[in-house]
């Protein structure tokens, strides 16, 4: 079974429960609003940052002020309005650079297949496999942009001038292929006797039942008996991926069972990729320094009681010591899957935003992009309050429909700690279509 674009456009789903509050008709924009006043416009206009450029290649000292924004924190989460853009796709390749060189973080996660996600490792750590073909796992990220940062990543870790080399991780369910692939292939390593029993174990899949999730769980039991066995015969770090591969069939399993389920596929998803999260922050150590990065819905603050964002549990987790960023853009262009096009992915243009949008109002700075620090913003000061209650914004999904815009409202400074507003974006530049 195959879940790739299952999951991706599922988070869909997961995005417009984070986005609840009511949808913004788009029409026609007026000239000003009551969001748009003097007083907030001149607090906008004091506290907005603005940087040079998305391009990775240019020089860094324009995010100088990152190093404040980011402070002590280990963690920082980096969202994005879409999937599709190019411009959100190379700023956050150049906030790693800035991250990684500046501030010593060593540590990459990404919404993606764990065991692809070690393929691409191997191949920033010594050069294995082919980055073409790597690309195509990484599914919606299967972009020119993201291909760039692999290979500076590749590029960084070669360098034996920098000996705190960069690792690359996924968090995603796209996948148990893989996994149970891996975990046979270590049980046959470190004890070939047990091998055909994981075998009988990972084939009641995909029954569903309590006796094949009675199995699969087996699996898990067998290793943590045997660990210090096992790990003896191989290494922790092997032993954990390991274990952590048996987790993730169990995941991806549970996710399956309830796919026709939305608030349950919805609650296994977020409570999945947090726990999936959770491990790569200790797999990285107590010196590990960890950029996570995701869509808007899915590294965004959000809880209404029901329902919690993956960002809302992290942040509960690691309080001060997570940053999330989020991306909003005015107008422009991106990819994303047409509605019935089978899995076509074409370019489409981002409806006007409504005038009482945070993107018409970020436009009025006349800024092209910037950085906005919501953190110091008062909710009962008549200036701020605003970044407080919902207003509309584009989030684009992994799927968009043109005769349905994404306009979904949002407290922005309840779900990012951070902005970065570009007014223009075009399309990613796609790989392998």
């Amino acid at each position: 079974m195959r879940f790739k674009f299952i999951a991706f456009g599922m988070l869909l789903v997961l995005l417009l429960s984070a986005c609840r509050g009511g949808r913004a008709t788009p029409g026609p924009t007026p000239a000003s609003t009551d969001l748009l006043t003097p007083a907030n416009l001149a607090w906008l206009k004091a506290h907005a940052i603005p940087f040079d450029a998305a391009d990775p290649t240019a020089p860094l000292q324009d995010l100088v002020s990152l190093k404040s924004i980011v402070g002590d924190a280990r963690i920082v989460a980096l969202g994005d309005a879409s999937f599709g853009t190019h411009e959100f796709l190379q700023m956050k390749h150049r906030l790693l650079e800035y991250l990684v060189e500046t501030m010593r973080f060593n540590t990459f996660a990404i919404d993606v297949d764990f065991l692809e996600a070690e393929r691409v490792d191997a191949y920033i750590h010594n050069g294995e496999g082919d980055p073409a073909t790597l690309m195509k796992g990484l599914t919606v990220w299967n972009t020119q942009e993201v291909l760039d940062m692999i290979e500076w990543m590749r590029t960084y870790n070669a360098d034996p001038a920098r000996p705190r080399k960069i690792s690359f991780h996924g968090f995603g369910l796209q996948s148990d292929q893989l996994a149970r692939e891996k975990v046979s292939q270590f049980i046959q390593k470190v004890d070939p006797q047990e091998t055909s029993q994981i075998k009988d174990d990972y084939a009641c899949f995909p029954q569903l039942s309590d006796a094949c999730m009675k199995k699969l769980q087996d699996v898990i039991d067998l290793m943590n008996v045997h660990r210090t066995e096992y790990t003896a015969k191989s290494s922790p770090g092997e032993f954990e991926k390991a274990l952590h591969g048996a987790r993730i069939v169990i995941q991806y399993v549970t996710v399956s069972s309830n796919s026709n389920n939305n608030d349950l596929f919805g609650q296994y998803m977020v409570q999945y990729m947090t726990e999936n999260v959770e491990w790569i922050v200790d797999q990285a150590g107590p010196e590990g320094k960890v950029v996570v990065w995701a869509h808007n819905g899915v590294v965004g603050m959000f809880s209404d009681g029901s329902n919690r964002s993956m960002g809302d549990y992290l942040h509960q987790q690691y309080g001060d010591q997570m940053v999330v960023f989020g991306f909003l853009f005015y107008h422009g262009s991106f990819h994303a899957l047409g509605v019935g096009s089978q899995n076509l992915i074409k370019t489409f243009h981002a409806a006007e935003p409504p005038g009482d949008s945070y993107p018409f109002f970020f436009q009025a700075t006349g800024l092209p992009r910037f950085f906005l620090d919501m953190r110091s913003a008062r909710a009962d000061s008549p200036d701020q309050e605003w970044l407080f209650t919902p207003h509309a914004s584009y989030q684009v999904g992994a799927m968009y429909n043109p005769n349905n815009p994404p306009f979904f409202t949002v407290p922005l400074a309840k779900m990012f700690d951070v902005v970065i507003y570009f007014k223009d974006t075009t399309p990613s530049v796609l790989l392998n279509q």
